[in-house]
């Protein structure tokens, strides 16, 4: 596997006790990153619900019909969590 997206920082926020705290690093994506494909947004119910399950589940927006799921930042495992919110 291959990060898809990269994030720069300073330095990495520590604990009192010198270990990196997780829970403070930024998300590494929350808008729609560049991809290949133009933005062509949802033209039916249908696809308007796909579009939202798939950015509230990888916090992408907007997500277009033709955009790449892996692309933005889709798993398998994130994937699985998709089907199962259906």
């Amino acid at each position: 596997m291959r990060p898809t997206h990269y994030v720069v920082l300073r330095e990495l926020p520590l604990t009192p006790a010198r270990k990196i705290d997780r829970s403070e690093l930024p998300s590494p994506i929350d808008k729609r990153p560049e991809l290949a494909e133009e933005l062509i947004p949802a033209r039916d119910a249908l696809e308007l619900q796909i579009s939202e399950l798939i950015s509230n589940l990888l916090g992408v927006t907007p997500v277009g019909i033709r955009d790449d799921y892996f692309g933005l930042g889709g798993d398998s495992l994130a994937t699985l969590e998709l089907l199962l919110s259906i």
